[in-house]
């Protein structure tokens, strides 16, 4: 993409600046009504990312700009200026007479392009093009495809009408990779550290190819180049939120008159207290008795009302978001304990994003959703969704999508945190973060947060509700710990292990289904072979993430076609049997760590009809991980005794 490097004298002082339509910024500083300008632009065309590069290195360095003398020429010479451009891009400026930079006037022939920018300026298409990438963060082909999608005509300019929006404080135009660490000589070849701008990542993702704008290596990033390819001279166009426009547009505006603006666009009045935490409203009550949440839901619920209620939506903090962990064991119904908290933002005309790992589990969210809010407008975006650009109250995306977003939900939901591909992941975690307008609030949902987070909840810094039984208000079934030989020995020696068989043999007996874990993918088909040799006459399945039949078998396993299915931590979660027995073998493998224990020793006991469930962890030593796994249930059994929520089993 080109672009135009040029140096704007406003009462006496140099900035410099870069521009993807010159022609719009000439006309909006001749408009501005500030009367001593004087402008100097480069003339050779340079790449965005070069051209944005220059700006912020001159910015940086303290590089003064180009003066002009008595008699109208630059005081520096073209040499020197060869000298500084060479040196920190791939711009080849050879010739000593050539002219680097001319002063710019609305003369002669600029007169007719200063009246065509004047008029792209003032187009009431500009402010609606802003709206629609409001909290968004696109690239050209996403924009243009955004333009489709609304029937925008005219998309070639669309040059011009990004940069009359940024010249109004509207969007915001960077590149997709950026320098964001110098060495002392100042050279972008030499850089120490690239960013990219859409997914965070560092220079282990960068990778460098010979670009026709650049005219030289251009870094794009590796990481997320799925979603598009992110480089240094492709503009990225952010859609600026109100507080955004505010403090962009409004610089020289009094304190007192900005912190008007700044209150209006928050949650509590900053004159005020906030309201306590522990004392229930009288609608965060009929919010939790309107979706028919138990009491353990309930008071969940309240923390977390409490939570988005309370402080940190004044000026303070409107510079990051503030989080709240709901600590829910695996069937509690963490779903339904968010509704009414979607309905609080909703209700106060907020945007509201509810972030999942997988495409399935926002497809199984969406009727849930539209029947809790019927009269809400929700958006589902995942790979290849038809409501890419449609804006709604309440969006479901997979935490992929939120990589085109920025500013723009006012409260985020990010459900099973702890699940592939979210957990470890930097880039999805920088996403999620991203996405968050400032003063927002982030919501975790999780059954098994991850560790760094449990200690911040142990060191008080970080809010958390923990709901530690399930719906129908049962204990969680403890885990037995079985001594077994290793899982190849006996599957080569073609024999279930005996006290193994005899525990499998008492879940058939009472009707139960099978989940049988096992730590890798080749064991699947042995143990299938195994076990149907074992139990004739029974149907017995496997299915891992390699299995093009996967979503067939568990339908199966649904219907009760399959009574034994064998399988890898691919169905961990996701999938609720009504009577399920689990078994856990080879369980002192490596992959298996606490989280996942717990993970699938929660598909036991998730039906009202069979709250007891059975499990067991078959290992040949006893590892730190499953004694952590069982301590972990025990406590939140021990947790929900003490608070009252178990009720007597029918």
């Amino acid at each position: 993409m080109r672009a135009t490097l040029y140096a704007i004298r406003i009462e006496g002082v140099w900035h410099w600046r870069a521009t993807l339509a010159f022609e719009i910024d000439q006309a909006y500083w001749y408009e501005s009504g500030i009367s001593d300008i004087q402008i100097v632009r480069f003339v050779r065309e340079l790449s965005w990312g070069q051209a944005m590069n220059l700006k912020e290195l001159f910015i940086h360095q303290g590089v003064e700009a180009p003066e002009i003398g008595l008699n109208g020429q630059l005081e520096k010479s073209s040499f020197e200026w060869r000298e500084i451009i060479n040196a920190i891009c791939t711009v080849s400026l050879e010739q000593d007479t050539d002219i680097l930079w001319v002063q710019e006037t609305i003369e002669g022939n600029g007169k007719q392009l200063f009246l065509e920018a004047r008029t792209v300026l003032n187009d009431p298409e500009v402010g609606h093009i802003a709206e629609l990438i409001r909290g968004r963060s696109l690239f050209r082909d996403e924009l243009l495809s955004l333009f489709a999608a609304y029937d925008i005509k005219g998309a070639v300019h669309w040059t011009t009408w990004i940069q009359a929006g940024a010249m109004q404080g509207l969007l915001r135009i960077g590149c997709g990779v950026e320098v964001v660490e110098r060495n002392k000589r100042g050279s972008a070849k030499r850089a120490t550290t690239w960013r990219c701008n859409r997914c965070g990542s560092g220079n282990e993702a960068m990778r460098f190819l010979n670009c026709p704008y650049c005219n030289g290596p251009c870094p794009y990033c590796e990481c997320c180049l799925g979603m598009g390819r992110s480089r240094s001279c492709s503009p990225l166009i952010e859609g600026c939120t109100e507080l955004q426009q505010i403090s962009g547009a409004g610089q020289n505006a009094p304190k007192t008159a900005k912190r008007s603006l700044l209150q209006s666009l928050f949650r509590v009045n900053t004159s005020q207290k906030p309201i306590a935490t522990t004392v229930k409203s009288l609608l965060d009550v009929q919010l939790t008795e309107r979706f028919g949440l138990n009491q353990a839901q309930s008071d969940a619920s309240h923390a977390a009302l409490a939570f988005l209620r309370g402080e940190g939506r004044e000026e303070a903090s409107v510079r990051r978001f503030q989080s709240f962990l709901i600590w829910a064991v695996t069937g509690a119904g963490k779903t339904e304990m968010i509704f009414p908290l979607i309905e609080h933002e909703v209700r106060l005309g907020r945007n509201v994003l509810i972030a999942t790992p997988r495409r399935d589990v926002v497809l199984e969210l969406l009727p849930r959703m539209s029947k809790a809010f019927p009269n809400s407008m929700i958006i589902a975006l995942y790979g290849g969704s038809e409501q890419r650009w449609e804006q709604g109250e309440i969006t479901l995306a997979t935490t992929h999508q939120l990589i085109r977003f920025r500013s723009r939900f006012d409260m985020v939901v990010i459900d099973e945190l702890d699940a592939f591909p979210y957990h470890n992941n930097p880039m999805l975690k920088y996403a999620a973060e991203k996405s968050v307008k400032p003063g927002g609030r982030c919501i975790y949902l999780s059954a098994t947060p991850p560790l760094a987070m449990q200690q911040q909840v142990k060191k008080g810094r970080l809010p958390c509700a923990k709901v530690p039984v399930r719906f129908h208000q049962q204990p969680l079934p403890i885990p037995w710990l079985l001594r077994t030989q290793p899982l190849a020995k006996w599957l080569h020696a073609g024999r279930l292990p005996r006290k193994l068989k005899q525990l499998m043999d008492r879940s058939l007996s009472r009707g139960a289904q099978l989940f049988l874990f096992v730590p890798q993918i080749k064991w699947v088909p042995l143990l299938v072979a195994l076990l149907e040799e074992s139990y004739p006459g029974i149907g017995v399945g496997g299915t891992s993430s390699q299995d093009e039949e996967r979503i067939d078998k568990v339908s199966s396993f649904r219907q009760k076609a399959i009574r034994i299915l064998v399988t890898t931590t691919i169905l961990e979660r996701g999938v609720t049997i009504a009577k399920a027995d689990v078994f856990v073998l080879d369980a002192s493998a490596e992959l298996f760590d606490e989280a996942a224990l717990v993970q699938m020793a929660g598909r036991a006991g998730r039906s009202k009809d069979d709250p007891a469930g059975f499990v067991v962890f078959a290992a040949a030593e006893l590892t730190r991980a499953q004694t952590g796994a069982v301590s972990q249930i025990r406590r939140m059994n021990r947790l929900a005794k003490r608070k009252g929520y178990f009720t007597a089993s029918e």
